[in-house]
């Protein structure tokens, strides 16, 4: 019996080699001791274990641990390759790409994942109106607001494409997080996926990340044990993560997280830059590394109105060399010792630098030194004279005075303010400098236009294209020279749109259907050197993404849109 048994065996496997492919793992040039659990803080703890519904950090920091798309970044958010596809194309019509999925694919509860499972969480979840919470749908749209249709390809493949080229989808539809069929797909044929794994449903859950979701204590902590069917290997044959588990714990502040951290209860640390000197007096006495990486994604501008109901300033406003006059006022290296403690760097682009789409030749030949005697250059190039009392006016004998603000309470944004004033009455300008409540003043910057100058700031983003509501001359966000078209407050007859403007409108529209990743880095630089030149916004100065980690920790990459997140997998003690 048993050397039938045996034979038996033999034949089941030979039959098995010769019906199903070999699996398609990734092997990652990483070295690493299996074992051990990874601590971390977390501001809060997660509202939901669903990703359909969670819109919140605290929720998605976690899920992002749990649950992988078709492709892969690194740490700075460039393509790095695929993660459940093994590669991908673009459609012969140029609208799309056709995905190959990695073959011999599992869930964590060891069930099959296929190209099943991505056809329908695109086409049975994510891309159904009103079915979900998230809003994942909204940022799969392309320009003219239409979403992707979806074919199966062959045995492995499936096609999704647009009516017309859309590149920033091939990022996107990369990043969505596939779904387990056969755990949710009555949910969500009866409407009720919405309701699916709570916070509560922590013995129901399945992923296909590193890491999955084994313990929630409210208010305590969440612990996340290794994916025994991770599909990422080491060089050695180890199957990836190193660690066995992953605790998050909750904190209520960032003074706990840090307090945490010292005491040696969590692992890593995303450091503020006031914390930052007295952590790096500890580190060789606690055997910590803290280091600075480099440019954090946000930006920070300063914003003149050039719609407002005052035609005077408006006309200083559309003068590219008063504008170029702040630029070189703006005493950047101050902002960066005075406010951030030397921890930030001079920004002249609107793309940061911790983009893969930045380009270098900015800081080379479109900066602006920090020099009262250019920035006067400029004015007399724009027609502006002093008075006996060195005040600024312009060539009709106007007072060059205007109101400055920012949100009331956030002491980066006023000590920014407060010190390009002083900047700016060094040149003869008169500033007034009063903080609002932030909603008041995103009231007037959406509502009424009622503003004159302004220091605010944008998240940023990989790719430069979330912020096309921004740069098109009829997006929802090109406050600083709104369309008649768009808000009513602005006055017809006076509104003009500078020929930089409009080239800036035409780059974004075509980059969007531009399907050669080199043309668009290309027009995407363009873009750069027209706004470094012209100075629609001006900007100021970018943190650094400064981190501190147990020396023993390995394999960590600190990157421009990640600090230990982006390779867990690879992290050991």
């Amino acid at each position: 019996m048993r050397k039938k048994s045996i034979l038996l065996t033999l034949v089941l496997c030979l039959l098995a080699s010769v019906l199903f492919a070999a699996p398609e793992y990734i092997v990652e040039d990483v070295t690493g001791t299996p074992g051990g659990t990874f601590y971390i803080g977390s501001l809060g703890g997660p509202k939901t274990f669903n990703p359909c519904e969670a819109q919140e950090n605290s929720s998605n920091d976690i899920l992002d641990r749990m649950f992988v798309g078709l492709l892969d970044f690194t740490k700075d958010a460039a393509i790095r390759g695929g993660d459940l596809a093994k590669s991908w194309e673009v459609t012969p019509e140029g609208n799309g790409w056709i995905f190959y999925i990695r073959e011999g694919l599992q869930w964590s509860d060891g069930e099959p994942l296929t190209v099943e499972d991505v056809y329908w969480s695109f086409n049975n979840v994510w891309l159904v109106p009103n079915l979900i919470t998230g809003n994942t749908i909204d940022v799969l749209k392309d320009s003219d607001g239409n979403v992707p249709k979806i074919e199966l390809v062959g045995d492995n493949g499936f096609k999704i494409y647009y009516p017309q080229p859309f590149a920033p989808g091939l990022r996107t539809i990369g990043s969505v997080k596939i779904l387990p069929k056969h755990k949710l797909a009555e949910s969500a044929a009866d409407g009720t996926i919405s309701q699916r794994w709570t916070v509560a449903d922590v013995d129901d859950l399945v992923g296909n990340g590193p890491f999955l979701i084994n313990e929630y204590l409210p208010e305590q902590r969440v612990v996340m044990v290794r994916n025994p069917y991770y599909h990422r290997f080491d060089k050695a044959g180890n199957r990836l993560p190193y660690f066995d588990e992953f605790t998050w714990i909750i904190c209520g502040d960032q003074t706990t997280m840090r307090l945490k951290f010292e005491t040696g209860e969590t692992d890593f640390l995303a450091i503020s830059a006031p914390d930052y000197p007295s952590l790096k007096e500890m580190e060789a006495e606690k055997n910590w590394v803290v280091n600075a990486y480099g440019p954090n994604t946000g930006t920070l501008f300063f914003c003149m109105n050039m719609t407002s109901t005052n035609p005077v300033q408006n006309s200083w406003y559309k003068n590219v060399h008063f504008r170029r006059a702040v630029s070189h006022a703006m005493d950047r290296d101050t902002m960066i010792d005075v406010i951030y403690g030397g921890l930030a760097m001079p920004h002249w682009s609107p793309i940061s630098p911790a983009s893969s789409f930045y380009d270098p030749e900015i800081e080379e030949n479109y900066t602006y030194e920090h020099s009262y005697d250019f920035a006067k250059e400029e004015l007399e190039k724009g027609g502006f004279t002093w008075d006996a009392e060195g005040k600024l006016h312009d060539q009709y004998g106007n007072l060059v005075e205007f109101k400055l603000t920012t949100n009331a309470g956030n002491q980066t944004r006023e000590q920014a303010c407060n010190l390009l004033k002083d900047s700016l009455e060094k040149v003869g300008m008169t500033v007034h400098f009063t903080p609002i409540d932030f909603n008041t003043l995103v009231q007037k910057l959406m509502a009424t236009g009622d503003w004159e100058t302004m220091i605010m700031g944008l998240t940023g983003g990989a790719d430069p294209h979330s912020g096309s509501n921004i740069e098109r001359i009829d997006g929802g966000l090109h406050f600083w020279n709104y369309s008649p078209s768009l808000k009513e407050f602005v006055n017809k007859d006076e509104y003009t749109i500078p020929y930089f403007e409009w080239k800036i409108d035409q780059i974004f529209r075509a980059q969007s259907k531009e399907m050669d990743p080199e043309a668009r880095w290309n027009l995407f630089s363009e873009y750069q050197k027209l706004s470094a030149e012209n100075l629609p916004l001006i900007y100021t100065v970018q943190t650094l993404r400064l981190y501190g980690y147990k020396a023993e920790l390995k394999n960590i990459e600190i990157g421009g849109f990640a600090s230990w997140g982006w390779n867990e997998w690879g992290i050991s003690k």
